[in-house]
């Protein structure tokens, strides 16, 4: 392959492959992992592996400049999947083809701005519900961006921040390929695109397909949408910057430990004296509660984690009763002045089990949990909104919830964002129905846990890692991914699989029955017990809520053709609207009963 071509980034039909001095042919659809040689004169090559990333924080550093890429983007479809072949990432071809192009709103599920005709759903998870959608498309779509870059940006290095892509995603800045996603989680990724950005118009193209299965677990279980579901960003670093911060909770010593990743720019070393500055302030009062620095000497492209404890004062424990929450400010200085800088939110508390029982912050705390399995009938996709998910987490906690499980699933960001704030402790799930991935897919599940842990350990909301659903992994995964979260994260609990097989060495609690009554004996042993989706009971849809289903989902049902069914079984409406009130007060008077029968066994924990 010719230096020409290999810089061209991704020319047609002929790819390089990662290590490899020849080329090697690969399917259009398919561009490879590997790296990408940097234009501008002198070779520089760069990963196109994408990096976790935060994107849409709660809080921001005011020494990095950032550019959002939220809003109207343009949009086109590609049924056939010709864009590869065609050259579709190449900029000259959007403004060849203007007139052929629509608009549409990132982030967001294509189906829920006006792509496809009407359809059921598509969910390939292993649970799943067939659902009519007012729009529906199964297939390829492109997504195009122009933004503009000023000269605050020159000297800096450049990353794209992608906060999450459904199936699957394919990223081009300038018609240079950068790579693609295909993620578990809705945590956030990165591509550093310094050698690419140019000052002016800059023209950010992304390839989507949801024809491949998702990975994303019970995220899909009513639909495998598509789309860019999370926000975009265009963010400057200096050229050593800090590449992760996260804090880890030291309950005992009342202090908070500030775990921050140093790295030098890609293939090289940073050496010289470079000061880490860490200020924690209380919320939102906005009181000092501690301080701590350290220096480091030299660190590499990979990153160099230190770890800095600071004392709290004021100390305040966080839990669902009291959701107190701090901010810590990370300045990273080199000669006496500061190149980058980050500011993360945390909270301080202590999950544990001590025998048969759980504790929080030294005391023994009794599960309230409920499930929340990402049903979202406006947007299909869970909206990226901390504002919203607070909203409709306040409702649970006003009903004495105080734990949520999602089902083989880890919802957004913002989710666990607003689950800070408000006091609700998190179960995130593996993509697994036992040893099966859900939907169908690759089986990782150690590479899953760390996805799940590294990019949501940053949340004080999350309590306990799911490995799975109703079932038991391979027999040499169940102490190794136990063994594995206890290394990656020991502040928090494991449940091998929620209603599944659970014991000591793969798990910190019993998950189960799902029996009713409950009875002493699901309360027997020596691990806690959460009861497994107890109390399921529930009937069809209320058709008079017809009028709420304005956006993506269609209505189940349409109130005027339930009209006439009651009227042709001679029967008057009063007398069906009773008849729907009085099932909506069985459910209610269900569920309070069996409330009551779980709170009298003594040693049910949850």
């Amino acid at each position: 392959m010719r230096r020409r071509d290999f810089l061209l980034g991704l020319p047609t039909g002929m790819l390089i492959a990662a290590g490899h001095g020849r080329a090697q042919r690969r399917p259009q659809s398919q561009p490879p992992p590997g790296f990408l040689a940097a234009s501008g004169g002198r070779s520089r090559r760069i990963p196109l592996q994408p990096s976790p990333a935060v994107v849409n924080p709660v809080f921001r550093s005011t020494v990095r400049p950032w550019i959002s890429l939220d809003g109207e983007w343009d949009f086109s479809l590609d049924p056939n999947d010709e864009g590869f072949k065609e050259e579709w990432f190449s900029p000259s071809h959007w403004t060849e083809h203007e007139p052929l192009l629509r608009k549409i709103n990132v982030p967001g599920a294509w189906e829920a701005e006006g792509v496809g005709e009407p359809g059921l759903s598509h969910s390939t998870a292993r649970e799943f519900a067939r659902i009519p959608l007012r729009h529906e498309y199964v297939g390829i779509a492109w997504y195009r961006k122009t933004v503009n870059i000023t000269g605050e940006w020159e000297s800096k290095r450049a990353w794209l921040k992608i906060g999450g892509v459904d199936s699957k995603g394919w990223f081009w800045l300038n018609g240079r390929y950068l790579g693609y996603l295909y993620n578990y989680t809705s945590g956030g990724n990165k591509f550093e695109v310094t050698p690419f950005l140019q000052a002016g118009v800059n023209t950010v193209v992304a390839r989507v397909d949801n024809k491949l299965n998702s990975r994303k677990g019970g995220e899909v279980w009513r639909d495998q949408f598509g789309g860019l579901y999370r926000g975009l960003e265009l963010e400057a670093t200096s050229q050593a910057y800090l590449e992760d911060v996260w804090v880890r909770p030291d309950f005992d010593n009342h202090r908070a430990i500030i775990n921050v990743t140093a790295a030098a720019p890609w293939h090289e070393q940073a050496s010289g004296s470079y000061r880490i500055v860490a200020q924690v302030d209380t919320i939102p009062e906005g009181e000092m509660a501690g301080a701590g620095e350290t220096t480091i000497s030299a660190f590499s492209y990979t990153g160099a984690e230190t770890a800095i404890p600071v004392a709290l004062n004021p100390f305040r424990a966080w839990s669902p009763e009291h959701p107190f929450l701090y901010k810590v400010e990370v300045r990273f200085e080199h000669g006496g002045e500061e190149i980058d800088g980050w500011v993360e939110r945390f909270g301080v508390r202590k999950i544990e089990r001590r025998g048969p029982d759980f504790f929080l912050n030294g005391k023994r705390y009794f599960f309230r949990g409920f499930g929340d399995d990402y049903g979202y009938p406006l947007t299909l996709c869970s909206p990226p909104s901390r504002e919203y998910h607070k909203q409709h987490l306040e409702i649970a906690r006003s009903y004495g919830f105080n734990y949520v499980r999602h089902h083989t699933h880890a919802e957004t960001p913002e989710y666990f964002q607003a689950a800070d704030e408000v006091g609700i402790m998190i179960q995130a799930g593996l993509p697994y129905e036992g040893l099966r991935p859900s939907p169908p897919g690759p089986y990782q599940p150690l590479d899953d846990l760390n996805e799940l842990c590294h990019h949501y350990r940053r949340y004080v909301s999350l309590t306990t890692y799911s490995m799975g659903n109703e079932g038991l992994h391979k027999e040499g995964y169940r102490r190794t991914l136990f063994r594995v979260a206890k290394l990656l994260d020991p502040t928090r609990l494991a449940l091998h699989q929620d209603g599944g097989v659970n014991y000591e060495g793969i798990s910190d609690f019993r998950s189960g029955p799902v029996d009713v009554p409950v009875t002493e004996y699901d309360a027997e042993g020596t691990m806690p017990v959460v009861l497994h989706e107890y109390l399921n009971l529930s009937g069809p849809p209320d058709p008079r809520l017809e009028p709420l289903f304005t956006g993506a989902e269609a209505p189940p049902f349409h109130l005027e053709e339930v009209k006439k069914q009651v009227r042709d079984m001679g029967l008057e409406w009063a007398l069906a609207e009773r008849a729907i009130e009085g099932g909506h007060e069985l459910q209610s008077i269900y569920q309070k009963l069996g409330c009551e029968n779980a709170r009298s066994v003594p040693g049910m924990d949850g």
